[in-house]
């Protein structure tokens, strides 16, 4: 049994609707969290039985790190249609998980308290993805990354962006 339990700080979660909608499971983009309380802390549990942290893959081509790279934006997309802004949580290749079957993604909610842009984030994250993949696949997500670091761009733009650059690996041959 796989469980992620975090320290949770009073106000750090909107405890009306975001502690409401974590609990209940009711955005799939993020696992359903359990709380438990003492008379000092209060902790929030996370089940991620049948998924891997994408910090565990390794060998992915870069066309697979880029399908990676557009699932987990998607996935953000998801969090938004809840109220949960990539600002707010850590967005890192140890808190999204992988279901290698079902090629399911989900995130384990754990507050922000930097409150890193949404851009220098996901660069971040891009960059922790390199280890996963080939030589290649680093070459692309440094691209990305570049791409992330110069302008503010809107989630659809990116995603495009991904697609011609899978399009290129494929037409190339590039593993």
């Amino acid at each position: 049994m796989n469980k992620v339990s975090i320290r949770l700080k009073n106000g750090t979660v909107d405890y009306t609707q975001k502690t409401e909608v974590l609990l209940a499971g009711s955005c799939d983009a993020f696992f359903p969290m359990s709380i438990i309380r003492d008379k000092k802390t209060t902790r929030g549990i996370f089940d991620t039985s049948g998924f891997r942290k994408l910090a565990d893959l390794e060998g992915l081509s870069a066309s697979q790190v880029l399908s990676l790279a557009e699932d987990v934006l998607l996935l953000i997309e998801k969090c938004e249609d809840y109220l949960f802004f990539p600002e707010e949580y850590i967005l890192s290749a140890e808190t999204v998980y992988i279901n290698e079957e079902s090629k399911q993604l989900k995130i384990t909610y754990i507050p922000n308290a930097r409150n890193l842009n949404f851009s220098k984030s996901l660069a971040c994250f891009f960059h922790q993805l390199k280890s996963a993949t080939t030589e290649n696949g680093r070459v692309y997500l440094d691209t990305l990354g570049a791409l992330l670091s110069c302008e503010k761009l809107r989630t659809e733009r990116v995603i495009g962006f991904i697609e011609k650059l899978k399009q290129e690996i494929y037409l190339c041959g590039i593993r």
